[in-house]
């Protein structure tokens, strides 16, 4: 066979390939839906999170109850959201948000891959090898399932994200600065990203995010329900997130840096210490990170800046929790940039560095690493998905061989 159907299957059949392989994985890892959600975590029933607080609070709002309805803990913009899905009927809106979170974590894993430049910059093909395997972790990724288990919002909330950044790299900071401040709206911690948008020459995707964020977070609320009522809304919230926080930080499925360092250590180290030393090297490698993203976007018109912002990105759980495991859903892109390129010369000690982070981050992230430890409890405990967030940062804050001349994608 020859011609464009050809190279289009040349192309899509080891990624075709990858994906089967991860769903033969799920079969023999979970055998049926129901062993899906039963295994998964504590909870025995499917999208509980979205059936139960996202749900509720659009039902509350579409009564006329403006205030946030219990275990609710986001900003009025996504209660506003979730009336219109309430409106649709207890069967029909899970069937909704399933499309919208299906095709949110299909977003995450095409956005940016190791057959992909960065900022949109044009290499070679991925070969065939490496198609399979990056299909097959985003495939296994176990954040991702974690997040369709709960019917949670992450997958969402980091499409918007990362899309974002890869949309103003790519020279669309206007909409790409839309889609942080659409995330900023939802959850606040997108917020991070401003001084990312900063460093960047022009700083229109940092006008256009600031701008969303208050559009979506304050106007938007309160064309739904009065200023008074979003007001309070908000001050429900804070409240509510600063009684939390406490237990955030002893809960097992906390990846949150401090709450892992407690898990392991509790005997030995006060809790205080715990928390604040892994958000004092979140704030060094943050400054770090700022002035790779600022040196980058001066010197380098593809968007190479990209990488050090992923790489902050994937500092958050250091400083912020209580950073569930499906808030990893940034690990697939993280992958996709700090896999090195193939080049004309020998590999060096970084870029080996560099491949094995990626090989055994995925492999801790994976839903073949979950099963293997027994049972949710041992591997939330253990922090692996911290620390496959962590071992990809020093791959996204170095150097880019891609950006290097005579660099080819593998």
């Amino acid at each position: 066979m020859s011609g464009p159907l050809a190279s289009v299957l040349r192309r899509l059949g080891p990624c075709i390939l990858g994906l089967l392989a991860a769903a033969l994985v799920h079969a023999w890892v979970w055998g049926d839906p129901a062993g899906f959600t039963a295994r998964m975590d504590f909870n025995g029933a499917p999208f509980e999170d979205f059936m139960g607080p996202y749900f509720e609070q659009g039902r509350a709002l579409l009564a006329g109850k403006a205030e946030p309805v219990p275990g609710f803990l986001y900003t009025p913009f996504f209660a506003a959201s979730m009336a219109p899905l309430a409106a649709t009927g207890p069967r029909l809106a899970p069937w909704i948000w399933l499309v919208v979170l299906v095709f949110s974590c299909s977003a995450l894993a095409g956005m940016v891959g190791p057959a992909r430049g960065q900022g949109g910059r044009a290499v070679p093909p991925a070969g065939a090898a490496t198609t399979f395997a990056w299909a097959a972790s985003v495939g296994l990724c176990f954040p991702l399932f974690h997040g369709l288990h709960w019917g949670q919002v992450s997958a969402l909330l980091t499409a918007c994200m990362l899309g974002g950044l890869v949309l103003t790299a790519r020279g669309r900071p206007w909409i790409g600065g839309m889609l942080v401040g659409l995330a900023a709206a939802i959850k606040l911690y997108p917020l991070v990203l401003l001084p990312v948008l900063a460093c960047l020459p022009g700083r229109r995707a940092c006008f256009s995010a600031a701008v969303s964020a208050l559009v979506a977070g304050l106007g938007v609320p309160a064309i739904a329900m009065g200023w008074e009522p979003t007001l309070a809304f908000y001050g429900r919230i804070f409240g509510s997130l600063s009684a939390s926080s406490g237990s955030w930080t002893q809960a097992v499925a906390s990846q949150f840096a401090g709450a892992v360092a407690f898990r392991l250590g509790s005997e030995h180290w006060p809790l205080p210490t715990l928390v604040w030393i892994p958000r004092v090297l979140a704030v060094g490698l943050g400054v770090c990170a700022l002035s790779r993203v600022a040196a980058l976007a001066r010197i380098e018109p593809h968007g190479a800046w990209l990488r050090p912002a992923v790489g902050l990105v994937c500092c958050l759980p250091l400083a912020l929790p209580p950073a569930w495991p499906h808030y990893f859903a940034w690990l697939p892109m993280a992958w996709g940039l700090a896999w090195p390129a193939r080049h004309s010369g020998p590999a060096t000690l970084g870029e080996w560095w560099a491949r094995g982070a990626v090989a055994i981050s995925a492999l801790l992230s994976s839903v073949p690493a979950f099963a293997s430890t027994g049972s949710y409890r041992e591997y939330f405990g253990s922090g692996a998905l911290l620390l496959a967030s962590l071992l990809v940062v020093p791959a996204l804050l170095g150097k880019d061989s891609r950006n290097s001349p005579g660099g080819e994608a593998l």
